[in-house]
């Protein structure tokens, strides 16, 4: 088992606090990070529900923060660079298939 597995293992079992929580990019509310789309990028993108390395930004996973977020042109602020066509083509992908699991409707 690397370091990194035991820390999850701890991090699972409650060992070291609360959850971390993470702002969203759209409407601002402060959620568990796990309940959030993660937006990576450290010379390449990343989009996945809460993991990663390098600079991040949060999103809820419904169509109204995302619109919002990808409105206020938040996504390339915050990471600090252009973001590519395919990354938001992602991000949508993630929101609906998040709406299917909740039996929500889509956009």
């Amino acid at each position: 088992m690397s370091d990194q597995d035991i820390q999850i293992e701890v991090f699972n079992e409650g060992w070291m606090g609360s959850e971390p929580e993470r702002t969203c990019a759209g409407c601002g509310r402060k959620l568990s990070k796990r309940e959030l789309i993660r937006i990576g990028y450290d010379g390449d993108f990343e989009v996945s529900f809460w993991k990663g390395i390098g600079r991040g930004v949060y999103v809820c996973p419904n169509w109204k923060c995302y619109q919002k977020a990808k409105k206020r042109n938040a996504f390339s602020k915050s990471l600090k660079t252009n973001v590519p066509v395919w990354v938001y083509e992602r991000i949508e992908s993630m929101v609906e298939e998040k709406l299917k699991e909740t039996g929500k409707s889509c956009k």
